[in-house]
């Protein structure tokens, strides 16, 4: 009897281990890039990651229509624009590229997951604003520094890119919800890293 109770005893101990086991929450460490090709990295849970994969493949149906109509919508602006004699600008759609989503690691544990977010985003800081990047010594080329007029320029392009990301993600956003019925969250909020707005 008594054996039978210790082995039932045993038994229902090792059911719990691994009930606990399988029951605990997995995390997900993810770089992710927005609209502008912004990097950032995140820690999803389990419910969490499974709901971006969704969004994730709900993009991809949509972003080459959700485009279109952007761009549409830029060139009715521009042509009113136009029409009062102001200066017009093309669609960058270059400066626009479908959100990416690469798991860079799975944790049970959630200080591990933490950890290794913390490494990701020091290593990718390091390599956008380490000491590597103050040189401008390139495989033995000096490069030639930029002249006021080119950093100007670049960073009106950048800016006109920002313009217009921001114009298709609420197009975008509305798009989808149109499509889907669902709410669509916003898309470049969440990017830490690489920020370039």
């Amino acid at each position: 009897m008594k054996k039978r109770l210790t082995v039932t005893v045993l038994l229902l101990t090792i059911c719990a281990t691994i009930f606990a086991a399988t029951q605990r929450e997995t995390y997900y460490v993810v770089q992710q890039t927005n609209f502008l090709k912004d990097k950032g990295y995140k820690v999803y849970t389990k419910d969490e990651y499974k709901e971006l994969q969704d969004q994730m493949k709900l993009e991809k149906r949509y972003f080459r229509q959700a485009l279109k109509e952007s761009k549409d919508k830029w060139d009715a602006e521009q042509n009113e624009l136009a029409k009062s004699g102001n200066k017009t600008v093309m669609f960058p759609a270059s400066a626009i590229s479908p959100r990416t989503v690469m798991l860079k690691g799975k944790y049970t544990d959630k200080e591990k997951a933490d950890e290794k977010l913390s490494q990701l985003e020091a290593a990718e800081y390091e390599k956008l604003y380490g000491e590597d990047k103050k040189s401008t010594k390139s495989f033995g080329y000096q490069r030639p520094e930029k002249s006021e007029e080119d950093q100007l320029k670049e960073e009106q392009k950048r800016l006109l890119g920002v313009e217009a990301a921001t114009k298709f993600q609420k197009l975008y956003s509305d798009f989808i919800k149109e499509k889907t019925g669902k709410e669509a969250p916003v898309y470049i909020e969440h990017v830490e890293l690489g920020k370039r707005h």
